[in-house]
């Protein structure tokens, strides 16, 4: 069986590692100069590390917004649609990505099936099954936010990660969920599995052991974690 349906599944620690995550990203989102689109967020480039600290890396391939038009680049399975059609990205772009992963947090699923290759997600149009149709249990705050984000029409998500994060901070707050950092046993329990493997594409959301705070093959390089760290950014963006 796939090793994400074998997770516990604990939406309060879900939307814990995915606002987190959504911070990172609206820090690199706000970058003088303008937006720089992460563009290859996936299960992989969210770390969680031993202290229970959430971490975004990966920005190898990180654009402008604006830029890339024309070039296709990062994983099928999290780019949104007009990703994988090679258009400009925007900050709603990343936000798509990270509503995958909530799902695929939340319900121990990706929303989209096999939609997973070029010819896949460019024949066939979106089509998610909400959160509570998967598991019922799912509070409809977090059903309506997730859909939201992983809306085919950019237009219809939202238009940058505060909001996404302001969804999810409103949501915590209305369930009742503290989970934080403090919290790291259930942390690491909740993103390992028997076999160490998550998400659909077998990534860990646990840090590698010996890996740096943020490493990317290229710059720029980013050390995301919550609100309060400070992020670096590396003088070359593409």
């Amino acid at each position: 069986a796939d090793a994400v349906r074998r997770r516990k599944n604990d939406p309060g620690v879900a939307t814990y590692i995915v606002q987190n995550a959504a911070t990172g990203l609206e820090f690199a989102h706000g970058r003088p100069g303008g937006a720089v689109i992460h563009a290859d967020i996936s299960p992989s480039n969210i770390l969680l590390t031993t202290s229970g600290e959430v971490r975004v890396a990966g920005f190898g391939i990180a654009r402008r917004e604006g830029n890339g038009g024309g070039i296709v680049e990062g994983k099928w399975a999290y780019m949104a649609p007009e990703q994988a059609r090679g258009e400009s990205l925007t900050p709603r772009s990343d936000v798509f990505a990270l509503g995958v992963v909530l799902y695929e947090l939340i319900t121990g699923q990706h929303p989209l099936g096999r939609q997973v290759t070029a010819d896949e997600r460019e024949s066939a149009p979106l089509h998610v099954i909400p959160p509570r149709v998967v598991k019922p249990s799912i509070p409809v705050g977090i059903d309506k936010l997730c859909m939201k984000a992983l809306s085919h029409d950019p237009r219809e998500r939202f238009a940058k990660m505060q909001q996404f994060i302001d969804a999810l901070v409103e949501q915590r707050s209305a369930n009742g969920w503290r989970d934080g950092a403090n919290d790291r046993p259930r942390l690491l329990e909740h993103s390992v599995s028997d076999d160490g493997l998550v998400a659909a594409e077998r990534d860990s959301l646990r840090r590698p052991r010996g890996a740096h705070h943020c490493t990317s093959s290229a710059p720029p390089r980013f050390a995301a974690t919550r609100a309060s760290t400070q992020s670096r950014a590396a003088s070359r963006i593409r």
